[in-house]
């Protein structure tokens, strides 16, 4: 029997890439019953390899506060965010740039994580995802 070859799949590059949120659900943590939003987000790396992704914007918790700030920020909705208006039918179709990374999970393997959001050119030029000040925080739920 023939062998057949094929060329494996690139694999997701960490560092920036573009993402789309594809679905916003409002939820509770199951810890503290904060407010929360569930993003459920595309993500496309500089080789247009895509990696679905899910993140979680915690809307109470003040040391979470910058990673849904930055959201907000990126997907030009911060005034919302101000205002305490938190549709999640707005943020579907939001797009914007993220640093990525692959991590390896306790229960399903390598999955791609969002480390923080990109809000502006200069942050985009000057930060990669090793050089993140929130690479090793860890979500409270």
């Amino acid at each position: 029997m023939p062998m057949i070859s094929f060329d494996k799949p690139p694999e997701f590059q960490d560092g920036i890439a573009d993402f789309e949120t594809m679905k916003a659900t409002p939820a509770r943590s199951s810890k503290n019953n904060s407010k929360m939003i569930v993003l459920d987000l595309i993500l496309t790396d500089v080789n247009n390899t895509q990696e679905s992704s899910r993140c979680w914007l915690m809307l109470e918790l003040k040391k979470m506060a910058y990673f849904t700030q930055h959201y907000f920020k990126a997907i030009n909705r911060f005034d919302d965010y101000e205002a305490s208006r938190f549709d999640t039918d707005l943020l579907v179709g939001g797009k914007g740039k993220c640093i990525a990374k692959k991590e390896l999970t306790e229960n399903h393997g390598i999955q791609v994580r969002v480390k923080d959001f990109l809000f502006n050119e200069t942050q985009s030029q000057h930060q990669s995802a090793t050089e993140s000040p929130f690479i090793d925080d860890v979500l409270p739920f």
